[in-house]
């Protein structure tokens, strides 16, 4: 886009900047030369806006990258990960995926990440298309042909584009009152706190049985000490019945002699 010459004006203030002679431009003068046109085209950052797309798919992808790893079935242990059967976990999944899928109408046709060139791929990860061809355009491409029509998409007048239904999106997730990650944290804390008083209060028990038992196998084991003294004492006792018990011959019943028979 370019602007008739620009001449000294009254928006030049006492340093080297000028503020105002362009909406949404600043300039910064480098030297004086008065009566000198400068010529100047102003044009979009192309380079700015592919680093800053490029950062947001990196981000996004470590994000889903993250949460996979946690829906992946370990072969050895044949189970998910920790958070595998986590609904919160799935439903931040849905939600983002939901959202790397938004479109837009109308735009020139720039209706949504694939139209930009960022593919969606099966793992629900993006990729940012380097070379255009038929099926597929680039982003790069897309810059350099309809810059405004990208900007439009990201953000336009309406609130509708992508960047602000994103925005809106994780603002809402990360609510700290309503969001679902925080009810969810909030969720395993009173749960931990629930199973941390389990746990006291089982130790306690557990400790009190230790403490009775410990007692009864003190009894159980002082009581068998005392057999060998016992069965000492019996034994004595049974030795000492048998001394005094005498048998007298003639109660004693014989077997009769063999008789003479007698006629």
């Amino acid at each position: 886009m370019r602007h008739s010459p620009l001449m000294a004006c009254p928006s030049v203030v006492s340093s080297n900047t000028l503020i105002g002679a362009i909406a949404g431009v600043t300039l910064n003068l480098a030297s004086a030369a008065p009566a000198t046109q400068v010529q100047l085209t102003v044009g979009p950052d192309t380079v700015q806006a592919t680093n800053a797309i490029n950062s947001f798919v990196t981000a996004y992808n470590a994000v889903i990258s993250a949460i996979n790893t946690q829906f992946a079935v370990d072969p050895t242990t044949n189970s998910e990960g920790p958070l595998g059967s986590d609904i919160a976990l799935r439903t931040l999944q849905s939600s983002l995926l939901n959202d790397a899928t938004y479109s837009i109408t109308g735009n020139a046709g720039v209706v949504n990440l694939a139209s930009l060139g960022i593919d969606f791929n099966n793992d629900g990860t993006l990729t940012v298309n380097q070379v255009a061809t038929d099926a597929h355009p680039s982003l790069s491409n897309m810059l350099a042909t309809n810059p405004g029509a990208v900007q439009s998409f990201f953000q336009n007048a309406s609130g509708t584009g992508f960047a602000s239904n994103f925005n809106n999106d994780l603002f809402n997730l990360s609510d700290v009152t309503d969001g679902i990650l925080n009810v969810d944290i909030a969720g395993n804390k009173t749960q931990q706190q629930a199973l941390t008083t389990q746990i006291n209060n089982l130790q306690d028990r557990l400790t009190a049985e230790q403490q009775q038992l410990t007692l009864q196998y003190a009894q159980v084991n002082a009581t068998l000490e005392a057999f060998p003294s016992l069965l000492l004492e019996v034994t004595s006792e049974i030795g000492a019945l048998n001394g005094n018990f005498s048998v007298n011959p003639s109660t004693v019943n014989t077997t009769p002699n063999t008789g003479t028979p007698t006629g």
